[in-house]
């Protein structure tokens, strides 16, 4: 019997603008419910998601009312994607640079955009955590005293901790980039390959697809454990404060920093 390739689900395209729209708000569906008080329920939600049914203008206009995400372009695509910028709909933040205005600017030309931007500054968020860390440990270094050989020392442990701490931000980097060239590609298979005729381009297509869904959990599962690491690397005590502790609390302080560095 020949494996037809099924069509495209009738409302697709908005069905991947609303996934998008969850993903740039950072919301599950939970969230999402909760925060339209019930006007839609899980299990209205769930055939909008896989595009065999389409949301009503009324919950369109209440995502946009809520989120700033334009019912036009939810529902037809007509951009821009966002409603009003956020010095408009506060205006005690001042008015915006002309920096500030390029960003914006960047951002609502496209879904993709606020993806790349989003990359951006939880890669910023994270950098700027671990330098805060290394920059208060440089300072607990112009307190150490005594002889050349403690400071010598001293400096040792806070530069092997800035090692530490570089590698796994090198390692969620690469993670989050990964797993974003992933998720482009399961969108180019579900946009561009669902109406492929043919029972063997559709094999060929279905296990790709595969693998690509398999990599792309890997890949989430990375950047999750990076982000473990990046936690356990900031809760670290302080690798001076080993040069005067008691034994004990040394041995504890030791184990909890060889244990940030095994991978």
């Amino acid at each position: 019997m020949r494996d037809e390739a099924r069509p495209p689900a009738p409302h697709a395209a908005v069905a991947t603008r609303f996934r998008h729209f969850l993903e740039a708000c950072e919301l599950d569906r939970s969230e999402f419910v909760a925060g339209v008080d019930g006007a839609i329920d899980a299990r209205t939600l769930y055939p909008i998601l896989n595009g065999t049914r389409r949301p009503s203008r009324a919950v369109a206009v209440l995502i946009e009312r809520t989120w700033g995400f334009r019912a036009d372009y939810l529902l037809d695509g007509i951009e821009p994607v966002w409603g009003t910028p956020p010095a408009e709909a506060h205006p005690e933040v001042g008015p915006m640079t002309d920096f500030e205005g390029e960003l914006l600017a960047f951002v609502r030309r496209s879904l993709d955009n606020i993806h790349s931007m989003r990359l951006d500054l939880e890669r910023g968020l994270q950098w700027e955590r671990l330098f805060a860390r290394t920059e208060g440990l440089l300072e607990t270094l112009d307190a150490v005293s005594g002889d050349d050989g403690a400071r010598a020392a001293a400096i040792g442990l806070v530069f092997d901790d800035c090692l530490r701490a570089a590698a796994v931000f090198e390692r969620f980097t690469v993670a989050i980039q990964r797993r974003r060239a992933l998720q482009l590609t399961l969108a180019y298979f579900d946009r561009h390959l669902a109406g492929s005729a043919g029972a063997g381009a559709s094999t060929q297509r279905r296990a790709a697809r595969r693998q690509a869904r398999a990599a792309l959990a890997a890949s989430e599962a990375e950047v999750a454990e990076c982000r473990a690491r990046i936690e356990a690397i900031l809760a670290l005590p302080n690798p001076v404060a080993l040069m005067s502790a008691s034994a004990a609390d040394a041995d504890e302080m030791l184990a909890a920093i060889v244990g940030s560095a095994i991978p």
